[in-house]
């Protein structure tokens, strides 16, 4: 028997999902990974995702994290921004000035 929503549709629906969270951790504790998986909606892999964060980081494991990344690949480095700063600085700003 499936829910009428799956388990991201019902994430989507929520403030905080982490009511949700918690009682897919502990449906998975007493019914097993792929019954609860089926019972949400979810996949295995997702059950057993917030299982691990919540063995490793309790309750607080089951909040929610931010989606932004920890470093930019393609950033310029520091010394190099200051460099063009200057040079730009140097230059009126780095605006093209029309000539009359």
């Amino acid at each position: 028997m499936s829910p009428p929503l799956s388990y991201p549709e019902m994430v989507k629906q929520v403030n905080q999902p982490y009511d949700l969270r918690l009682r897919l951790v502990q449906s998975a504790k007493q019914i097993g990974v792929k019954p609860t998986a089926r019972l949400y909606g979810a996949s295995p892999q997702t059950v057993r995702l917030w299982v691990r964060r919540y063995a490793e980081a309790g309750r607080k494991g089951l909040a929610s994290r931010s989606h932004a990344p920890h470093s930019c690949p393609h950033r310029t480095p520091a010394h190099l921004e200051e460099e063009i700063v200057g040079l730009r600085e140097q230059t009126g700003g780095g605006l093209l000035q029309v000539l009359p």
